[in-house]
């Protein structure tokens, strides 16, 4: 079941229908939740979860991505994104805090180093 339920989401990826791939995903989980899904699969559902507004399943989603490939070349955006779903949507401040302070440190993007701040401001705030 667990190798079915993989292909399936791959298969899904592959004909762009990341909204299937995610409750693929769920359901994977929901056999093993220890499973973690090749690099760009892995990103691509939990971005998906994000989108439709999972936001407990898309924070765990990035939190395996960060755990099994945090050496990413792009992992400070993963950061930027959890740090904002712990912050605004999960009510977790120091879990936010945390990932935006990491992303900060090797963000590129002005708009993105914009946010990052002012989020951490948020938070140190409330």
């Amino acid at each position: 079941l667990i190798t079915a339920l993989r292909a399936e989401i791959a298969e899904c990826l592959r004909r762009h229908d990341p909204a299937m791939a995610a409750e693929t995903y769920l359901k994977l989980l929901d056999e093993d939740p220890g499973q973690v899904l090749p690099r760009q699969h892995q990103l691509d559902v939990a971005n998906q979860l994000m989108a439709a507004g999972r936001w407990a399943p898309a924070a765990s989603a990035y939190e395996k991505f960060l755990a099994h490939y945090g050496r990413h070349e792009h992992a400070e955006q993963v950061h930027l994104m959890l740090g904002l779903l712990y912050g605004r949507y999960l009510a977790e401040p120091k879990q936010a805090a945390g990932h935006l302070k990491t992303a900060l440190e090797n963000l590129t993007d002005p708009n993105q180093i914009k946010m990052c701040k002012d989020e951490i401001s948020r938070l140190e705030s409330a």
